[in-house]
């Protein structure tokens, strides 16, 4: 009788496991409908119809009222002042690319570096010039971001970052390391140029490697200044997981920017 209660027991133990594996499975299955859908995904093509394909209509230089700050048809890209934070900037490609999961991107030029080329909107919004380690770039996966078009926000870095990369200095360049930073994990990769090196290529060969997939992913790039003056970046990499605390978001690297300080564009100056 023992024997028997004990089975029954464990039984009951089993189903409610299954029941709230099956739960889980469901919350998971019904996140996207349940997360709050703020005012930027009314329109999830805004940055394409409204940004883009305006900005290349005329010269910004001479055309007060085209939104970008460059437009350059030849290189294939536009750079824009975000609405939101007085210091951030956004690289968006003149062609139409909808994000990090674009089969395309393997054969599209290094738009991280034209990103970094451009780093200097982000010293005259900031009002001095910037240490490398200052600056990061973001590219979020397609889990944690509203826009259709493919788009590289240029800011600020946290102020604790770059301390928190610098043990990480003497990594072989090339190689990927575990990161821990905001409660998330990251494949980290020291590099010493961008002329020889594509942020986007190198992580599409890491996720290829470990049978992952490249439309969860979410990659950013951070200047250093390294022990013997020489400077290069830190290449880092995370993952959406499937829950809504954060992960699969490069912008968490970024300085944080009120929901209610959106009102900046080119015309504005801090």
């Amino acid at each position: 009788m023992q024997e028997r209660a004990q089975t029954t027991q464990a039984n009951v133990t089993i189903k409610r496991q299954h029941a709230l594996r099956l739960l889980q499975l469901l919350i998971l299955a019904l996140l996207p409908a349940l997360l709050p859908a703020g005012p930027a995904r009314a329109d999830a093509d805004a940055l394409w119809n409204k940004v883009v394909q305006v900005c290349v209509t005329s010269d910004p230089a001479r055309d007060a009222a085209n939104p970008c700050d460059v437009v350059d048809k030849q290189a294939g890209y536009v750079v824009v002042k975000d609405l939101c934070g007085p210091t951030q900037f956004l690289l968006l490609p003149t062609n139409r690319l909808s994000g990090i999961e674009s089969d395309a991107l393997a054969g599209a030029p290094n738009y991280f570096a034209m990103a970094w080329e451009n780093r200097a909107w982000v010293e005259k919004r900031a009002g001095r010039a910037l240490k490398p380690e200052e600056l990061a770039l973001a590219l979020n996966s397609i889990d944690r971001r509203s826009q259709n078009q493919f788009h590289i926000h240029l800011d600020l870095a946290r102020p604790d970052l770059a301390a928190a990369l610098r043990a990480y200095q003497h990594d072989p360049a090339g190689s990927w390391s575990l990161f821990h930073y905001q409660g998330h994990d990251y494949h980290l990769s020291r590099l010493t140029d961008l002329a020889t090196q594509d942020p986007i290529k190198l992580v599409q060969a890491r996720v290829a490697a470990a049978q992952g997939v490249m439309r969860h992913q979410a990659i950013g790039l951070i200047g250093a200044t390294f022990d013997d003056g020489s400077t290069g970046f830190y290449l880092l990499n995370s993952e959406f997981d499937g829950t809504p605390d954060g992960s699969g978001w490069a912008e968490e690297l970024e300085i944080d920017h009120p929901r209610n300080d959106c009102s900046y564009h080119r015309g504005k100056l801090p």
